[in-house]
C-alpha cells in the first residue's frame, strides 16, 4: 500500500513539475524572451538577423511592419554595410548605429521601387535598424541618437 502511494505521489510532482515547465517556457517566449531596441522613449520589438543568410534576406518578402516593430541587423565588425529594397513589399527607414550604439546615419522613406539602388551610410556601422517609414520620425531619431538593445 506505502509503495502505490509513492509511485502515485511521484507521478503527481513529476506532471505539476511539467505544467510548471511549460507555462514558464510559454512566458519567457512571450515577454522574458523580447528583443528591442530602445529609441529615445520609443521601444521596437525586433527580429534578429546576426547571420549572414538571416541578413541577406532581412523584411524581403514579408508582410509590412506595424508601429513598433522592426528588424535588428547585427554585424560583427563596423563597416559601411549597404542595403537594398529587393523583394520588399512596403517602405522603410534604415538607421545606422556605431558599435557605441550611436546612430551615425539614416535613410528615411525607401520605397521598395527603389530596387536596385543601393543605400550605403556615410561612416562605418555595427547594427542596422529597419523601421516602417515614418518610424525613425516618430521615435525622434537623429544621427548623434543615443540607442540601447535588450536582445534576451
Amino acid at each position: 500500500m506505502a509503495i502505490k502511494y509513492v509511485i502515485s505521489y511521484g507521478k503527481k510532482i513529476f506532471w505539476i513539475v511539467a505544467v510548471i515547465a511549460l507555462c514558464v517556457g510559454f512566458y519567457n517566449s512571450l515577454a522574458g524572451g523580447q528583443k528591442s531596441v530602445l529609441v529615445n522613449t520609443t521601444r521596437f520589438s525586433v527580429r534578429v538577423a546576426d547571420t549572414s543568410e538571416e541578413r541577406r534576406l532581412g523584411l524581403s518578402g514579408t508582410q509590412p511592419l506595424k508601429q513598433g516593430e522592426g528588424m535588428l541587423f547585427i554585424f560583427e565588425n563596423d563597416d559601411f554595410h549597404s542595403f537594398w529594397m529587393k523583394d520588399m513589399k512596403y517602405p522603410l527607414d534604415i538607421i545606422w548605429i556605431n558599435a557605441d550604439r550611436e546612430v551615425v546615419w539614416i535613410e528615411k522613406n525607401i520605397s521598395p521601387l527603389t530596387y536596385p539602388n543601393i543605400f550605403t551610410p556615410e561612416v562605418p556601422a555595427r547594427y542596422v535598424l529597419e523601421v516602417f517609414a515614418g518610424e525613425s520620425d516618430r521615435a525622434g531619431t537623429k544621427i548623434g541618437t543615443k540607442v540601447s538593445f535588450q536582445l534576451k
